[in-house]
């Protein structure tokens, strides 16, 4: 797994920079994540990116990469982000680490603090499963995927899905989760198919959290539940949208960060 750190060059003050830690789809390369991090960047955060560039999945549990993620957030908020802002954004499988990245802080109390500096997470194309749904995603996949992924590939969907769903989706859904959460899916997108039973979950399990209305918005302790709906296939929706998709992240920055003037 490649890690890069992208520094915002024209926001001079550095000490307040917020972050962006951009987790990246099994295959996505370093070249494509980059597109990501540009609509932080533009907003004024500084980036960090973890890409992988074959499909392993079973690297995504690996608590060593967690643990990078913690040295690195304490290093940052030591000496780049006295305002302590992190958000993390999400691509497909990137959400399994996210889910692997929460357990390992709430495992190792030293870096439980680390949950409350967390002030958004968007979630692109993320198979948020269940033990309900994930055999359905599997098979999804095996049926619409031929000639896409190889056999030991399809095999890692079942393995990651079936593990994920076990163990660490209690962890997206926590009570203890608040902050803004931007749900991106499509009709197109053969994984996301238990979304609605995650959003669900998640509000129910959350009581601070409810789903985002422009005439409601208010500051007071209350977190919002944002959803975008493309008509673009898995991962694939800032390639086919990219304007749509930067305005999608500008309002979610300037509803929940307050943020329109860094």
């Amino acid at each position: 797994m490649i890690l890069k750190y992208l520094e915002n060059p024209n926001y001079s003050n550095q000490e307040n920079s917020p972050l962006s830690i951009i987790l990246g789809f099994a295959g996505g390369s370093e070249k494509l994540l980059t597109n990501y991090s540009k609509l932080w960047l533009k907003r004024g955060f500084n980036c960090l990116i973890l890409c992988q560039n074959n499909i392993e999945f079973s690297s995504y549990f690996y608590t060593d990469y967690s643990l990078k993620i913690v040295n690195f957030i304490e290093n940052y908020i030591k000496n780049k982000n006295k305002n302590q802002i992190i958000c993390f954004h999400s691509l497909s499988i990137g959400a399994t680490l996210f889910s692997c990245f929460l357990k390992y802080i709430q495992d190792n109390k030293q870096y439980s603090y680390i949950i409350k500096l967390i002030k958004g997470t968007v979630y692109d194309s993320a198979p948020l499963i269940n033990e309900k749904h994930y055999l359905c995603a599997v098979n999804n996949i095996n049926q619409h995927s031929i000639g896409i992924y190889t056999e030991k590939s399809l095999q890692y969907f079942n393995e990651c899905w079936k593990y994920q769903s076990e163990h660490f989706y209690p962890y997206l859904i926590s009570p203890i989760n608040k902050w803004h959460h931007f749900v991106i899916t499509s009709p197109n997108d053969l994984v996301t198919i238990s979304i609605d039973t995650f959003l669900e979950q998640l509000i129910t399990n959350n009581k601070s959290i409810i789903p985002f209305s422009e005439n409601e918005i208010n500051n007071n302790n209350q977190y919002y539940l944002y959803k975008k709906v493309f008509n673009s296939d898995h991962c694939c929706h800032l390639l086919t949208n990219p304007k749509e998709y930067q305005d999608s992240i500008n309002k979610f920055i300037d509803l929940f960060f307050l943020n329109s003037k860094l």
